[in-house]
């Protein structure tokens, strides 16, 4: 028994630049193994596995409607998606920088603490010694 990973991606058409339109090519290579399962929007439940699937899906009179009103009804949704993505994971990056500074402060106020406590300490050293150099004075009563 081997587990398998099962890949189902939407299939996306292509765009022409010079003509303004979409067009369909197959997302697999010649020969391709472990192909990806790709799903079709134009009807619901499509799906194709290999080039032929594929070639004859594209053929049908459903799928060329989509094509033909791709850029109408599915283009902004499909840019907006991008977006979506791209937007996440700038966030990511961003969080990862707030945790990086946040770490970054939090070793400053260390540090800051640390210099702190060193002045501390040198002020009662100070008052140490003094007190140490003041063993010839004598206390006296005031009566």
């Amino acid at each position: 028994m081997s587990i398998v990973c099962i890949d189902i991606r939407t299939y996306l058409p292509n765009f022409n630049e010079n003509t303004d339109s979409y067009y369909d090519k197959s997302p697999y290579k010649p020969y391709e193994k472990n192909r990806i399962e790709y799903k079709c929007r134009c009807k619901a439940g499509v799906k194709f596995t290999n080039n032929f699937q594929f070639k004859q899906h594209i053929n049908t009179k459903t799928h060329r409607t989509f094509i033909d009103n791709y850029k109408d009804n599915y283009k902004e949704l499909d840019e907006q998606s991008d977006r979506v993505k791209e937007l996440t994971i700038e966030n990511g990056k961003l969080i990862n920088k707030i945790i990086s500074l946040e770490r970054y402060k939090n070793e400053n106020e260390r540090e800051i603490k640390r210099q702190e406590l060193i002045q501390i300490k040198k002020r009662v050293d100070k008052s140490l010694h003094e007190l140490d150099s003041i063993d010839d004075y004598e206390f006296h009563d005031c009566q």
